[in-house]
């Protein structure tokens, strides 16, 4: 795998990472590391005993589109861990499933799109594939008389297939969330492109690199 950072942005983030697991205990005695296993234990539990199992049966095809998207939706309410619930998540999905124009074509498309990816360049075609029919449904749902604004928006496309992937393999793909896009930002270690695919690839692979340090 290409180095993604020099070793003045490694070293940085590196020592920034620290400083924030490090921090003094919040308010009620709990250190970040703490809460950060707490998070990850519930994740890790919500993950195998309800997420992944709802998955296998959609992608087997035992269960509806539109009913996975409402299971997904309830599981994610109970369970504010990731932050599907938001614009880039489940609204998205709302969104793709009430302009499509055939259900059918939107199953398979989804079906597809978030089966976990064999490696990156897989991911990336994935990620392009399903931009590519996200763009195209929006348009014509604009061109036939519907709003700009009740149209699914492309640029959620790496976090929602992000998001299944890492239910799947949680220790192979990372959220794309905006939160660690813009940490990343602010630390001159990157800053996206536009190309939706390459700049998840981008980004899963400096998550690499930090966690191999």
């Amino acid at each position: 795998m290409a180095i993604q950072l020099n070793t003045e942005q490694r070293r940085q983030a590196i020592e920034i990472m620290y400083a924030y697991l490090l921090a003094p205990p919040n308010a009620d005695g709990r250190k970040i590391l703490e809460l950060e296993a707490d998070l990850n234990e519930k994740r890790v539990s919500v993950i195998e005993n309800e997420l992944k199992p709802l998955m296998t049966d959609y992608l087997m095809g035992s269960i509806a589109l539109a009913s996975f998207k409402i299971k997904v939706d309830g599981i994610n309410k109970r369970n504010s861990l990731w932050g599907f619930a938001g614009f880039k998540g489940q609204m998205f999905f709302n969104m793709l499933l009430n302009v499509a124009q055939s259900e059918n074509e939107c199953n398979q498309e989804v079906r597809t799109a978030i089966e976990a990816p064999a490696n990156d360049d897989i991911a990336s075609s994935r990620i392009r594939t399903f931009s590519s029919y996200v763009e195209r449904t929006a348009d014509q749902h604009v061109h036939s008389g519907g709003s700009k604004h009740g149209k699914p928006n492309v640029s959620s496309v790496p976090f929602f297939l992000s998001y299944f992937w890492q239910v799947q393999e949680r220790d192979v793909w990372p959220i794309y969330c905006k939160h660690s896009v813009n940490v990343m930002n602010d630390l001159n270690l990157w800053q996206p492109t536009g190309d939706l695919a390459a700049d998840y690839i981008k980004y899963k692979r400096i998550h690499e690199e930090l966690v191999l340090g």
